[in-house]
Order: structure tokens, then C-alpha cells, then sequence
């Protein structure tokens, strides 16, 4: 198990969910609700992060937040 959860291979399929993580922890100071962090994974899987954030900054619980 140790060997594949350091593998590139796990890397790059557990990246969406770690950076969905991340970003919610860093901008929004909580865990992400089931809904979003499946629409996030869902995002980051084809898109880059950068387009999440930008969408994070259009939403009314950020803007409620800064």
C-alpha cells in the first residue's frame, strides 16, 4: 500500500481530491459539503485549479467571508 500511495500513479489520481481539499481549507477556512467537493473533483479532473478558484470568487459564501 505504501508503495502505491507514493507512486505517480496515485499522485495524479488523488490530486482533484486533495487539491479540493486544500483550496477550501485555504479560501473558505472549512471542509467542503458533499455536493461541492464532488462537483470540485469532478472540475479539477479536466480543468486547471486556477478556473476553480475563479469560480470560489464569484460565490456569496467567499464574498460573505473576505
Amino acid at each position: 500500500m505504501t508503495g502505491f500511495s507514493e507512486s505517480n500513479e496515485a499522485k495524479h489520481l488523488l490530486a482533484p481530491q486533495a487539491d479540493t481539499v486544500l483550496l477550501w481549507l485555504a479560501m473558505f477556512r472549512k471542509m467542503p459539503s458533499k455536493g461541492t467537493f464532488a462537483f470540485a473533483v469532478g472540475y479539477l479532473a479536466t480543468m486547471p485549479p486556477e478556473g476553480l478558484v475563479d469560480l470560489i470568487f464569484t460565490q456569496a459564501d467567499y464574498a460573505a467571508r473576505v
